[in-house]
């Protein structure tokens, strides 16, 4: 008995939901406004004993006038909020830009999207306070007063505009364009006034490539980045399995109420339509689990994939910039450069932080090696920072524990940047 009352209270609350949705669904075509009243209305009865809402004065007068006032064009829209205010008007600035786009205003209410029927606009049973004429010469006007914003997106041809430094004067290079005879667009690197260095982008963005396809990483670092991935794959797949077995624990549960919803119907407990909006319901819910779980198993796969992906790209760092958008080179450049990347003629690789030169195997200076403070023993429990310090340690290269760290995090920025 107690089984039959807990799956009778299950089924019961499936159906409230529904029918809740659904009721109010059906009350917007009907064109019934069904929540409170917005500014302006007041909720009250027709006198056929439904819900409705009709104009509240002087609240629908000020919207009306607020309306007019806006059509007109002679006042910008926070002049007349602030006028509205010593009206009686007491709404934030939001709230009153929201008041012009809503179209309960001019007697129309929103249809919302329903299973497979997309929303749409219908008049309701309610008075307007505005005409449509009105309300559309509006929102023509709130459209075309809105700021038209400038696309700030850097250009493909300047990827190095703001991220380089004068050789002449120090000072961060930009970039732009000058069109030549034939009406053809030439890209520069370029310092401001009263400097007047500058090169050309195509030259300096092909040195910037080669530089790039020159630098060939250290074994160990390959080896403990292949080392990272393969137990940030493990973490993943143990989560994998954790979503894998909720998402099958949730359709076991769809498929039991929609069998204990079949029993009910039998024992002519639930009529024949509330069992098939229950089993509608049951079978949605189980298909849109199933895509999840497609996905989740796709997922997977992907994941496996790029873990080999990444290792490659460490090795061919010129055909992985190409690849990726302006702002994810921007990010890659900030992993191998200094902070202050000056151009000089000898090339890249004097930009190049220090974590760069011992990833990719370059010449340290001297004063990097006589900076450097050896890391304790007990500091080296990491097995990722002992591999790397003892692999550097038979090239001569005494590393600290902040220089171990350092190579740590470059290699998991560079997993995040090259993975995606």
């Amino acid at each position: 008995m107690l089984a039959v009352y807990l799956a009778t209270s299950e089924v019961e609350n499936d159906r409230r939901a529904i029918n809740v949705k659904q009721g109010m669904y059906k009350a917007r075509k009907e064109r019934r406004w069904m929540r409170r009243a917005p500014f302006g209305y007041i909720n009250t009865l027709s006198p056929e004993g439904e819900k409705c809402i009709i104009p509240k004065e002087p609240e629908a007068t000020w919207i009306r006038k607020t309306f007019e006032l806006v059509a007109e064009g002679s006042l910008s829209i926070s002049q007349i909020h602030k006028l509205t205010q010593s009206w009686g008007f007491t709404c934030s600035s939001s709230s009153f830009y929201k008041l012009l786009h809503h179209p309960v205003y001019c007697g129309k209410i929103v249809v919302p999207a329903f299973e497979q029927k997309k929303a749409y606009l219908t008049k309701g049973k309610h008075q307007g306070i505005v005409s449509v004429v009105l309300f559309e010469e509006v929102q023509k006007l709130l459209q075309n007063r809105a700021p038209k914003r400038r696309s700030s997106r850097p250009h493909d041809s300047l990827p190095l505009r703001g991220f380089i430094y004068c050789p002449l004067c120090q000072k961060r290079l930009t970039g732009s364009s000058s069109k030549g005879r034939f009406g053809k667009l030439y890209f520069y690197y370029h310092c401001r006034t009263p400097c007047r260095y500058r090169i050309r982008a195509d030259h300096l963005n092909k040195y910037l490539i080669e530089a790039l396809e020159s630098l060939s990483p250290g074994e160990v670092y390959k080896s403990v980045l292949g080392d990272m991935m393969e137990e940030l794959h493990l973490d993943i797949q143990r989560k994998m399995n954790l979503e894998h077995a909720q998402i099958s624990k949730s359709m076991e549960n769809l498929i039991g109420r929609g069998i204990k919803a079949h029993d009910l119907y039998l024992k002519g407990e639930i009529d024949a339509e509330d069992y098939m909006l229950i089993k509608s319901d049951c079978e949605k819910s189980t298909k849109a689990l199933g895509a999840e779980l497609r996905s989740l198993i796709r997922r997977e796969v992907t994941t496996k994939k790029q873990a080999r992906k990444v290792i490659r790209w460490l090795s061919h760092l010129d055909k992985l910039y190409q690849k990726l958008d302006f702002s994810s080179r921007q990010q890659l450049l900030s992993l191998l450069f200094k902070g202050k990347a000056v151009l000089e003629t000898s090339g890249f690789a004097h930009a190049t932080n220090r974590t760069t030169r011992l990833i990719f195997r370059l010449e340290l200076s001297d004063k990097e090696l006589k900076k450097t403070q050896q890391a304790k023993d007990e500091e080296l429990e990491n097995p990722y920072f002992k591999k790397i310090w003892q692999a550097e340690k038979r090239k001569g290269h005494i590393l600290s524990l902040e220089q171990l760290s350092k190579c740590i995090a470059f290699l998991k920025n560079f997993y995040r940047l090259a993975s995606n």
